[in-house]
């Protein structure tokens, strides 16, 4: 086998040329393309074979999105791995570039030793990838955490024409302002409305203080926008958005999801975005629940809602937003309909279905032995998941098999059992339920199911253990957080408020505290 041949795209020419030496040195590595933009990039590849391409996403002339669209429209025999580094670490472009196919995303700056790995993962040399694991390991001391803060300050403070570099601890621009007491602050001026507005103000009213002025330059508006615009499109089509839950599952350690149960809740959930200390966090996929459909609906939780409903609140959902579907499919029904059932939902563009493992009358889990609820043997419920994959089309629909051992308290045992033979007869996941009020027996599965088993991908709804945060289950080797029904059960109370101070006073004024304005409720609809 010969050289890996690699093309690099970037319009950072010092960043080109320190990845071509350090990746022309590792063993079967061979720089054959540098390009500074997408165009010249696209016109090599018709010229030169390349294994695996770097690539940058914003350049001139052409982006790094629209490169990649038109290398699949033009649908080459041997198209390249890419592997993107790119300083935008924003959720949405992370999500847009893994719909297109990308292997791997890089925010930079980045380790040249993890580029040379990633490289050697994409072109499928593992042996060698792993050797180079065990190196940056062992030059870390055993860590396996990135840079540290010092090694990023010292690299900033290297670039030309930067002086000095400080850190910044929180969104807020105010403390670090009082302490340099800059005479000008320099900014684009993309922060004249949305979420950045009040951080704006606050450094407008901080620079006051000693006559400091703030300079806005206008936004530049590139071609990645309208291809961003052109993404959202194609992001909803069953196709794309059918594949999103796997990639997204392969490149971020754990998923945020939660409930939707019609257009404006699937709407809430695809568009709201709030900023933290460790950056703009949003939902990555939306969790279309049966007990929030059938509530939704005045009709309870047993399985009442047919499949025909349920496909008609997937469609309403599925109209406004882009973001991957998780279907809660109650125990899947008899083996003969879940067959077709699955069928529909790979054709629609559902990306996952949750089974969960009991029979009979279905009835929630929450109410535990309580209800009369038995779980269904491990060979029935074993041949349904196989059927189920059987049955599908495509690579990329995704069953995930739900435990109720630890609802019926049957024990930790009873739990690794099935779910070790849920995997083995097709499972692509396992959701572990539990209506314990601390986290304990969760973990305590996760941990020992994660002896046996380092890759299937694990759910958990953490509804009665709510104290818990996704860092923590992740750490216990959690794939998927599901928020399985709080939108529904906050909007009834809410709801209800409302009607009893309209009743009580006989007309809507005092409502008004407890409602969004029309024009507040109009930004959230699309105007298509």
């Amino acid at each position: 086998m010969g050289d890996m041949r690699i093309m690099l795209v970037d319009d950072n020419g010092d960043l080109r040329r320190g990845m071509r030496d350090y990746l022309a040195r590792q063993e079967g590595m061979k720089v054959v393309a540098e390009c500074p933009s997408g165009a010249e990039a696209l016109e090599a590849l018709g010229k030169v074979r390349v294994d695996v391409m770097v690539l940058d996403l914003i350049m001139p002339q052409m982006d790094g999105f629209a490169l990649m669209e038109e290398v699949r429209r033009q649908q080459l025999a041997n198209p390249p791995q890419i592997i993107v580094v790119s300083a935008l670490g924003r959720d949405d472009f992370i999500s847009r570039a893994v719909n297109l196919g990308v292997n791997y995303y890089m925010v930079k700056p980045f380790d040249f030793m993890m580029l040379a790995q990633r490289v050697y993962e994409a072109a499928g040399e593992s042996l060698r990838a792993e050797a180079i694991s065990a190196k940056m390991i062992k030059q870390q001391g055993g860590k396996t955490g990135g840079e540290t803060l010092e090694e990023r300050i010292a690299m900033f403070e290297g670039l030309k024409y930067v002086s000095r570099v400080v850190v910044q601890e929180s969104l807020d621009y105010t403390d670090i302002l009082n302490r340099l007491r800059p005479d000008i602050v320099v900014h684009g001026d993309d922060w004249l409305v949305g979420y950045q507005a009040n951080i704006r103000q606050k450094v407008i009213e901080t620079l006051k203080g000693w006559g400091g002025e703030l300079v806005e330059f206008p936004y530049t508006h590139t071609a990645t926008e309208e291809t961003l615009s052109t993404l959202d499109q194609l992001l909803s089509l069953p196709e794309t958005r059918r594949s999103r839950l796997r990639r997204l599952l392969h490149y971020k350690p754990c998923l945020s999801v939660m409930e939707a149960h019609d257009g404006l809740t699937g709407l809430i959930v695809e568009k709201t975005t709030v900023e933290t200390p460790k950056g703009r966090r949003q939902f990555d996929a939306i969790w279309v629940s049966s007990l929030c459909d059938s509530t939704a609906k005045g009709k309870p939780d047993i399985e009442l809602v047919d499949m025909t409903s349920r496909l008609n609140t997937l469609e309403e959902i599925m109209e406004v937003t882009t973001k991957p579907i998780i279907l809660d499919g109650d125990t899947g029904g008899l083996v003969e309909h879940f067959v077709y059932n699955v069928q529909t939902l790979e054709r629609t563009g559902i990306s996952a279905v949750i089974i969960e493992d009991k029979q009979g009358l279905k009835k929630n889990s929450l109410f535990g032995t309580g209800a009369g609820q038995k779980q269904a043997s491990i060979p029935d419920f074993c041949e349904k998941i196989t059927a189920g994959k059987n049955a599908q089309k495509t690579k990329d629909f995704m069953i995930i098999a739900r435990c109720e051992s630890l609802i019926l308290e049957q024990g930790l045992d009873d739990a690794l059992t099935r779910c070790h033979a849920y995997v083995k007869a097709g499972a692509d996941g396992i959701m572990i339920h539990s209506k314990a009020k601390t986290p304990d027996e969760v973990f305590a599965f996760c941990d020992a199911f994660r002896k046996d088993d380092p890759k299937t991908p694990l759910v958990v709804v953490p509804t009665t253990y709510n104290m818990t945060t996704e860092d923590e289950l992740a750490a216990h080797g959690v794939n998927i957080v599901i928020h399985a029904n709080h939108l529904i059960r906050s909007a009834f109370p809410a709801m209800q408020k409302t009607a009893q101070v309209i009743l009580e006073h006989g007309r809507s004024h005092e409502a008004d505290p407890y409602c969004m304005s029309i024009k507040e409720i109009l930004t959230l609809l699309p105007n298509r």
